[in-house]
């Protein structure tokens, strides 16, 4: 039998089982779905937590009082840093100002507090900042209006202003921050930055955060401190040296009470968690293909078993047993293929339209895992075609 007529036999004999090769098209499909929805999302976490590294900034170094777990994507969503006794304070930020290669260094402030707009109340996030930090940080950047002056503006995050009340806040709305008058005087621009979250963020003047929480901050107390790298010098080198100098003070026996965050370190946490999502989604389509590769397997050997007379008569007729066997394994590499692309597809859509979870398609690895099924496929089929086959057609065509 030519290559053609087995391929046009094997495409009608797809049909004679109709419900068992639709079975097995659905378990390959389910397969090929996991894995282009499964790792296209891992993919698109990837790209969005990289991208927000990217914009955290080269020259920006950060160090909170506070040792950081080594999920530092999912810390910085649940803000679940572990606290530790030793605290930051402006004394602190002095030292890590004189550190050679550093331009610029100042404290943060935050805090949860009531905003209340037109009898509606939410809880928001403020941070206390100065000119300085407005100087340190890239991503903050102005939309509309101006930067905070006086003691009572307020500055709001591109996403905040638009969902935090049922009525996006504009530039001078004024709003009422633990039973006190604010005026909105900015909005910034978006920052896509979901690891330092400032979209999400109410910005005040520093001093002010002091008087909205008089119990909770000791005198000269931050929370955080910003620094820059001067241009020219190694952000690592000078982080480093920032460390060594905290060293002195902030250790509690051999336990680091802070943490020092540049870009790298941030790539380095982005690195550990898609790590761990990738192979996790890949293991859980792995289990999936597997039952699809079985499902192949088991169509196909139900098949020689019911088309044993057919076999018989096809070898009356001349057909080799190598004919034969290909016959069988063309039907199902089709089977995978088929049930690969239409899965493949599905999840490309679904991942594509679903607008909630950053997707990006990871088209090499589809292609691969296409392949890699259609080989499995071949391997599936091969083994119960060889071993029925070699019966003699007469014993084939007494079968019933």
């Amino acid at each position: 039998m030519e290559n053609k007529t087995i391929a046009e036999y094997g495409v009608r004999s797809l049909g004679l089982g109709r419900l068992r090769t639709l079975l097995a098209i659905v378990a390959i499909a389910i397969g090929a779905f996991s894995i282009a929805a499964l790792t296209g999302l891992a993919s698109g976490l990837q790209k969005e937590v990289t991208t927000s590294a990217t914009s955290f900034g080269t020259q920006l170094v950060i160090i909170v009082p506070t040792q950081v777990s080594e999920n530092i994507f999912v810390a910085s969503q649940r803000q679940n840093f572990i606290p530790l006794k030793q605290k930051f304070t402006e004394n602190d930020v002095k030292r890590v100002l004189h550190i050679q290669g550093v331009e610029r260094a100042t404290g943060l402030l935050a805090g949860l507090v009531e905003i209340t707009y037109k009898n509606a109340s939410k809880k928001a996030n403020v941070v206390g900042i100065d000119k300085e930090y407005i100087d340190i940080t890239p991503s903050l950047k102005i939309n509309e209006g101006r930067w905070i002056e006086g003691s009572h503006d307020i500055v709001l995050g591109s996403s905040i202003a638009k969902t935090l009340f049922s009525e996006e806040l504009q530039v001078n709305k004024k709003v009422e921050i633990e039973g006190e008058l604010y005026r909105v005087v900015g909005i910034l621009k978006e920052s896509g930055n979901s690891l330092a979250r400032i979209d999400d963020r109410v910005f005040i003047r520093k001093d002010t955060v002091r008087k909205l929480f008089p119990n909770r901050f000791e005198k000269n107390e931050v929370l955080t401190i910003a620094a820059k790298v001067r241009d020219g010098y190694d952000s690592e080198k000078v982080a480093k040296d920032i460390d060594n100098m905290l060293a002195i003070t902030k250790r509690v026996g051999d336990k680091k009470t802070y943490t020092v965050i540049t870009a790298k370190f941030i790539g380095e946490q982005i690195g550990k968690l898609t790590s761990m999502l990738e192979a996790f989604f890949i293991a859980v389509s792995a289990m999936a293909l597997l039952v699809g590769i079985v499902g192949i397997a088991n169509t196909v050997y139900m098949n020689i078993i019911d088309r044993r007379r057919e076999i018989g008569l096809l070898k009356t007729l001349g057909v080799k047993n190598k004919e034969v066997v290909r016959l069988f394994v063309f039907e199902g590499v089709m089977l995978a293929i088929i049930g690969s692309v239409v899965g493949s597809f599905i999840g490309l859509v679904i991942g594509i339209l679903q607008g909630i979870v950053p997707f990006e398609a990871n088209l090499p690895l589809i292609i691969v895992a296409t392949v890699i099924l259609a080989l499995a496929g071949a391997i599936a089929s091969y083994l119960p075609a060889r071993t029925t086959t070699s019966i003699s057609p007469a014993e084939a065509m007494r079968y019933e």
